[in-house]
């Protein structure tokens, strides 16, 4: 199979964390296809753990699928990171794709900490589901979502899942700038290469 690179175990998909191993093991008994199982890993992720973007941190330590499966909030990359962990586990070929966005909906923290408010890296899931990949991205919960006016990202499994351009007012929430592509494993070099580019005075560590 062409895909098996994105079934693989690594250094920040660790999958063989015993947490991650039994949470998968108790969903998938739940669902016998693979969309089925994918739109309940999605959604284990989206809602179980809140966003955070306090949780920021570009340490290694933090970026790990074991470290993040055992925390109850994340901020977008520690959630992708987690989800592409669990699809893999679940016998879902899964990899992760990196981005800058625009986020008119930022919190003035956000804005003084980075300058403004363009976003990098910000991070999302694809999974390989009946011969196509999908986009999956669980990032805001459906608390956080409630509370900024913006409607939840759903997942079904087909059709790719992506934060809303509009918010539910009809006013601007994110755009996505820049496309890096997709990774088998999280590319922390790149990414702390183009933080620091972007945000030399930004402390990411």
């Amino acid at each position: 199979m062409q895909h098996t690179i994105y079934l693989e175990p690594t250094e920040f998909f660790d999958y063989n964390d015993p947490g991650i191993s039994e949470t998968a093991n108790e969903l998938g008994k739940k669902h016998r296809s693979k969309v089925d199982l994918a739109v309940e890993l999605f959604y284990f992720v989206r809602d179980y753990y809140d966003y955070s973007a306090n949780e920021f941190s570009l340490n290694k330590d933090y970026l790990t699928a074991a470290y993040v499966f055992n925390r109850k909030s994340a901020w977008c990359l520690q959630k992708s990171v987690l989800l592409t962990a669990l699809g893999r586990v679940c016998g879902i070929p899964s990899r992760m794709l990196i981005a800058t966005i625009r986020n008119y909906k930022a919190s003035n923290t956000l804005v003084e900490n980075f300058g403004g408010n363009v976003y990098f890296p910000h991070a999302y899931t694809q999974f390989f589901l009946d011969g196509r990949w999908v986009k999956a991205a669980a990032v805001f919960d459906k608390d956080t979502c409630r509370r900024i006016g913006m409607p939840t990202v759903e997942f079904d499994g087909v059709n790719d899942a992506m934060l809303p351009d509009l918010d539910l007012g009809g006013e601007p929430f994110i755009e996505y700038l820049k496309d890096y592509g997709y990774f088998h494993d999280l590319p922390w070099d790149m990414i702390y290469q183009e933080f620091k580019q972007m945000y030399p005075d930004v402390e990411c560590m």
